[in-house]
């Protein structure tokens, strides 16, 4: 009899040893298909994305006279025509028309660190980036329709196929991730963070991407590693004064 509850026992055990191991391959599983998901997108520039990014009734064509919006510092164009743009992942954007725009999408602190804004390899993704979180634009329907992170990857895209150079282009994306607005993500907003300490933190960025030449990929995971630590630094200076 002893045998027999012995035997039934470790049947038992066995059977909740295989159930743990199903539970934890499902969980390796799905966290394994997320970072696919995530990490699949293919960059526009590449040998597949080049053929399957682009843009629809390209270039841009604004308005000649610049009107100024309220608490903003530089003068806004309006469109005049709808563009469109189709990325890797067949995914449609759309800057309709008299989308405001001020040329770049770069926050203003970057300005001395990434150069001129207005060039010409920047304004599709500029008026299609201004769609979906530029100011002057709160009423459209594209407004903050789609996650932050995706609105600026696709930023980043449609500079590289408008002809923007890839250094540049990372280095204008890592701009707006990391100045740029985050809605509906109170948990990771930046808007506490000081000027001084954004300008140091993209500085570092951009020393990153010149010498390691790493993929949107590692740069989107460098930076959102480091997001705690900028955070806390802003509160202590904050706390200092």
């Amino acid at each position: 009899m002893g045998y027999f509850w012995r035997t039934v026992r470790n049947k038992n055990i066995l059977v909740v040893l295989i159930f743990l191991l199903f539970v934890v391959f499902l969980v390796v599983l799905i966290q394994y298909l997320n970072n696919s998901s995530v990490n699949a997108h293919v960059d526009c520039s590449g040998e597949v994305g080049k053929d399957t990014c682009y843009f629809i009734n390209s270039p841009v064509i604004l308005t000649e006279t610049s009107v100024d919006l309220p608490l903003q510092q530089n003068g806004y164009y309006q469109l005049i025509n709808e563009v469109g743009f189709v990325d890797s992942d067949g995914v449609s954007w759309l800057a309709p028309k008299l989308t405001f725009t001020d040329g770049a999408s770069i926050p203003e602190v970057f300005i001395p660190l990434i150069g001129e804004r207005d060039q010409p390899s920047f304004i599709n993704a500029a008026v299609l980036h201004d769609a979906y979180c530029g100011a002057g634009n709160e009423r459209s329907t594209q407004y903050h329709s789609v996650p932050w992170e995706k609105v600026h990857r696709m930023f980043y895209d449609s500079l590289r196929v408008n002809g923007t150079p890839e250094t540049k282009a990372k280095i204008m994306f890592a701009a707006v991730y990391l100045g740029g607005p985050r809605w509906d993500d109170p948990e990771r907003s930046l808007d506490a963070v000081s000027d001084k300490i954004l300008t140091q933190e993209m500085e570092l960025c951009i020393e990153f991407i010149e010498k390691k030449e790493p993929s949107i990929a590692q740069i989107i995971h460098w930076m959102a590693s480091r997001e705690a630590k900028i955070i806390s630094e802003s509160l202590a200076s904050l706390d200092s004064k």
